[in-house]
């Protein structure tokens, strides 16, 4: 898949989120989107809130979104608890 269709995709895919009523549309996956994107402004406007409630992973967004990078990154935690 080159890297036009897999932005394509991704353009698809906010365009239905964003069609989900707002109790339904998940923030970060929004936020996510739009970063990989490359719309790093409007990514950290959907993220502010979700950062703001100790969401980690908007909180790891928006850091890479003000970065100004549009790769995917792995996270590792340690702290889960079963």
């Amino acid at each position: 898949m080159s890297d036009e269709q897999v932005g394509q995709n991704m353009a698809a895919l906010l365009v239905l989120l964003r069609a989900q009523p707002d109790e339904k549309r998940d923030a970060v996956v929004e936020g996510e989107l739009l970063r990989e994107l490359g719309r790093f402004d409007q990514a950290i406007t959907v993220l502010q809130d979700s950062a703001a409630r100790g969401s980690d992973r908007a909180a790891i967004i928006v850091e890479r979104a003000r970065e100004g990078k549009t790769d995917v990154c792995v996270v590792e935690r340690n702290d889960f608890s079963f």
